[in-house]
């Protein structure tokens, strides 16, 4: 396994710490979790950087680094959500947006990849990944237990990013399927097409 996908690996494996560390409450524990996934987030852009550069994209490292941002974001989302950081039934109808718009995405990395399509970065789909990656720790400090004292202004600029976020999600989705949308007919040609993230 190469550097890019080590890199990669690792962002998986501090999913799982920052969740431990929020999950098991002390003191500055949900600061520490959230430094922790931006630590994580960071690595999604070190990662692509090194693998172009090093010239070393491989078919995992495609298949491995979406899986990882989405494992991430959704998983850190959730614990929030269950700390009503978010209103209940909002964060709950947002959360389902984000899993399955990422289902769907998935749908078509599956059908692109048998066949032979290219997989590429999308601006809009990079724009909505940052707006979660802003959002994320944000909402995770906004923890009245985290934040009791300044847990309303960072609790609503939190929302307000997330908010961007899950709109940007919508449209981001949009985005795919128009543009995408050659791919669900297989008797036409694939060489030029191009997958969005």
């Amino acid at each position: 396994m190469n550097l890019p996908n080590k890199i990669t690996l690792s962002r998986i494996i501090l999913t799982i710490v920052a969740m431990v560390l929020f999950l098991c409450v002390f003191p500055y524990s949900y600061l520490i979790s959230a430094l922790v996934f931006v630590i994580a987030s960071l690595t999604d852009f070190f990662d692509g950087y090194l693998a172009r550069k090093l010239k070393q994209i491989t078919t995992i490292g495609k298949l491995l680094d979406p899986i990882a941002d989405k494992v991430l974001v959704i998983c850190m989302l959730l614990l929030v959500i269950d700390k009503d950081v978010i209103p209940t039934p909002y964060g709950i109808i947002a959360a389902t947006i984000v899993i399955s718009r990422e289902f769907v995405i998935g749908a078509f990395r599956q059908i692109a990849a048998s066949s032979n399509l290219i997989l590429a970065a999308d601006k809009l789909g990079k724009f909505k990944t940052l707006l979660q990656y802003l959002s994320v720790p944000l909402l995770i400090i906004s923890v009245k237990e985290a934040n009791p004292i300044f847990n309303l202004p960072t609790c609503y600029t939190a929302v307000a990013i997330f908010s961007l976020s899950v709109l940007m999600t919508v449209v981001s989705a949009i985005n795919y399927i128009v543009q995408n949308k050659v791919i669900l007919k297989q008797n036409e040609s694939s060489k030029d097409n191009t997958i969005i993230k």
